[in-house]
């Protein structure tokens, strides 16, 4: 049995969805079972820090490729970069940042003040930690798995 998803829950995955149509031109689905097909073969996570009320991180993990097809659709560019190329990685942050920027005025309202961090990118080790917490929320971008997770300190 599926666990049911929080009114939270839901706001992230609706605000996910809406800034990765937005922003890269990329539509999900949520995985409402993970199991072992919900892997990110060539992982690229970034996390980013927020202060406020709350303060807590945020992190995306996404697969190369989806990184590549997010980056072209993004910049505008006729073929996508390599999965090493920077600007793959640049286009990561600049979704978490932007991911982020919506969840916390969604959440906490208008009038709420957040600091962000510059976003980070992440060890692939990480992944592993991260893909098993219970706060991941796994959604389906272009036929490949997405992970993010939204973790808040008092």
């Amino acid at each position: 049995m599926t666990p049911k998803k929080t009114d939270v829950q839901d706001l992230i995955i609706r605000t996910i969805g809406r800034v990765l149509a937005d922003a890269a031109y990329l539509f999900t689905d949520v995985l409402d079972r993970i199991d072992d097909s919900a892997e990110i073969r060539n992982p690229i996570g970034v996390s980013l820090r927020f202060r406020g009320t709350p303060s807590g991180v945020g992190t995306l993990w996404v697969d190369a490729g989806l990184a590549q097809a997010a980056t072209a659709n993004m910049r505008g560019l006729d073929q996508a970069p390599a999965s090493d190329d920077p600007r793959t990685l640049d286009t990561v942050r600049e979704l978490l940042n932007i991911l982020l920027g919506n969840l916390l005025t969604q959440l906490y309202g208008d009038t709420a003040v957040f600091e962000l961090d510059v976003p980070q990118g992440l060890p692939r080790s990480a992944l592993e930690e991260d893909r098993h917490s219970l706060n991941a929320l796994w959604l389906m971008a272009e036929d490949t798995p997405l992970l993010f997770l939204l973790e808040s300190e008092p």
